[in-house]
């Protein structure tokens, strides 16, 4: 990175990075990124506090023509329900609030038909448990440029270690790897960051999308077959993205949608029925269950 370029990073740095849910050198990552790679029209899914809505926009300062969409679920941020998602932009760089385009309380597939295609640059860090980041892959593909940069983290966020004590925590993150099985199905340049705080894997990592990137769109909807490991809240919002996945996808992938969604309703509803069952019960079915899948 350019020494001016990490100058006007550390501006922000301070205001920032107890609010971030990456670290330094992921935050460097990412702007360096963007230096050099220049895109108009960036989106970002995942807003939180909006940490990376001020990274994304120090990083494009300099160019008045580029724009930053961000979208999320949640209208409020999850750490502190008084306050909006995103509103750490408005407290730290009030000044680009005109480049700056939120957009809050709904799947991103419902905002981007009327924002049109081509956007460049992609910031993907949203649910990390399946089928998170995977289904919002085939929300925003329609709409991306054909040489696209796509950042994604936490790819290596079931791989973190805990200690002992954190058993409980270490088998709810071990579970959240659709990030990983994402960026490993997609086709393109993979591109890493030379230096993780990370043990053994970095956690984020960028591909540069391409033509045969498209070959990979049943690869993706297979990840979705695999199981949730999540509460269903809104079967119904679920059940409304067929009509999405069939005009930009066709029948064939929205009926697949359809059946992988139905199979794990059910799968779902028959863990939460296990729960309440007795400890030998329990303990049984999860014995048949590691011998014959």
């Amino acid at each position: 990175m350019r020494e001016a370029d990490r100058i006007q990073l550390s501006m922000i740095e301070d205001k920032v990075s107890s609010k971030s849910d990456m670290s330094a050198s992921e935050r460097e990552f990412i702007y360096d990124l963007v230096k050099k790679h220049r895109p108009r029209k960036i989106l970002e899914l995942g807003v939180s506090a909006g940490s990376g809505s001020v990274l994304l926009l120090q990083a494009v300062r300099d160019d008045p023509e580029a724009l930053v969409y961000s979208m999320d679920l949640a209208n409020n941020y999850y750490l502190n329900r008084s306050k909006r998602t995103g509103y750490l932009v408005e407290e730290t760089i009030p000044e680009l609030l005109n480049r700056w385009h939120l957009y809050t309380g709904g799947f991103c597939y419902t905002f981007l038909e009327q924002l049109g295609m081509n956007f460049d640059f992609v910031v993907l860090d949203t649910l990390h448990h399946l089928p998170g980041e995977a289904l919002d892959y085939l929300m925003f593909h329609p709409f991306l440029d054909k040489n696209a940069l796509l950042v994604i983290h936490d790819v290596g966020y079931s791989q973190l270690l805990f200690t002992i004590n954190k058993l409980k925590s270490f088998r709810k993150h071990r579970t959240q790897n659709v990030c990983q099985l994402l960026l490993s199905v997609l086709k393109g340049q993979k591109i890493y960051p030379p230096y993780t705080e990370h043990p053994y894997f970095p956690n984020i990592a960028a591909i540069r999308l391409h033509d045969a990137t498209d070959e990979n769109i049943d690869d993706v909807f297979s990840i979705l077959s695999l199981p949730w490991s999540y509460r269903i809240q809104d079967e119904d919002a679920l059940r409304e993205i067929s009509p999405f996945l069939s005009k930009y996808y066709g029948d064939e992938r929205a009926q697949k949608w359809e059946n992988i969604l139905n199979f794990q309703i059910k799968q779902l509803k028959i863990e939460k029925e296990l729960k309440i069952l007795p400890w030998p019960a329990r303990k049984i079915w999860n014995l048949i269950k590691s011998r014959f899948g």
